[in-house]
């Protein structure tokens, strides 16, 4: 889809535009298509690393220059992995030097329990898990689901409701305390 979204409707908005133009680009691409941000992202980001090209700079001193520590890069695990082959990748990716592990889950808070029980018992207290639960539980299986999260150590779990179900998030971060974060259900900056 982003590929399709990309050629068919962003390209030609912003064909033989300045690079350097990137608010006027992003306007343009916004009037060509609604949504797809991340079509409109892969797009950006492009531009970006155009423009550092250009001007032989890399894309962090034309963002503002580097004020703090290199963000840590997280290892995501497919959602669709079974759970052996999900701990055997952690593990892998630990072994590379990765700190965090992001756990992919939602279809089944059962299965996303055992695999976090695994997960943190093969790479051990001191590296960083997140889970994102794709939307997929409801508000009961939340609760339960991240409050044994947070006895795992769990440092945040990413939408774990639909993404018009903010009343059921206020109520499922009153009920536990590790970080709730949103993802799906932002559509603006504010």
């Amino acid at each position: 889809t982003t590929e399709v979204v990309i050629r068919d409707n962003l390209f030609p908005a912003i064909m033989g535009m300045d690079p350097f133009d990137i608010d006027l680009i992003h306007h343009r691409m916004d009037k060509a298509i609604r949504g797809f941000v991340y079509a409109k992202a892969a797009v950006d980001i492009a531009l970006y690393d155009i423009m550092g090209k250009a001007l032989d700079k890399p894309v962090y001193k034309l963002l503002g220059g580097q004020h703090r520590k290199a963000i840590p890069i997280a290892h995501s695990l497919g959602v669709v992995l079974d759970i052996e082959a999900a701990v055997d990748e952690a593990v892998a990716a630990c072994g590379e030097g990765i700190k965090t592990i992001k756990m992919k889950g939602g279809l089944d808070p059962v299965r996303d329990m055992e695999l976090m029980e695994k997960l943190r018992k093969a790479v051990g207290p001191h590296i960083n898990i997140l889970v994102d639960a794709n939307q997929g539980y409801t508000v009961s299986d939340a609760v339960r689901t991240l409050k044994a999260f947070e006895e795992l150590g769990v440092e945040a779990v990413e939408q774990c409701l639909p993404s018009w179900d903010l009343d059921g998030m206020r109520f499922v971060r009153s009920k536990v305390d590790l970080k709730v974060m949103l993802d799906e259900s932002v559509h603006t900056p504010i």
